[in-house]
């Protein structure tokens, strides 16, 4: 029974959220980030929403082994190119690897491709 209490506690009081994972705020996830928009750097304005929250990590983009092994680093060019610090998103092979409301997409950025979990409404353009 002490076992039990002790974990009730401890999730209770610590994000236990994965990458991919909803989120309403960054004290939700493991990472600390609870992604819900990608805004223009200039407008402010979002370009794409995340749908119930989206648990994430920083990362390095010029090396994917800054994320864990199921997971891909991207980052965003409308947040401006100030430097190489990312987002870890969950890696998939298809939809059904993916939460509700989002889909596996394929991608290419910089120099590699990719799949990720994104949501429906994603697009190229975004």
């Amino acid at each position: 029974m002490r076992e039990l209490s002790f974990l009730l506690i401890l999730s209770s009081c610590t994000g236990l959220g994965l990458t991919g994972d909803e989120c309403e705020e960054n004290s939700d996830c493991l990472g600390d980030i609870c992604r819900t928009e990608v805004a223009d750097k200039e407008t402010k304005e979002s370009v794409l929403d995340f749908p119930d929250g989206y648990c994430t990590n920083e990362c390095d983009f010029r090396f994917d082994w800054t994320c864990e092994r199921d997971e891909v680093c991207l980052w965003w060019p409308d947040e401006g190119l100030d430097s190489w610090i990312g987002n870890c998103y969950q890696s998939c092979l298809e939809d059904g690897d993916c939460r509700e409301g989002y889909i596996c997409h394929l991608g290419i950025g910089f120099t590699k491709f990719w799949t990720a979990c994104f949501p429906e409404k994603y697009n190229d353009n975004y």
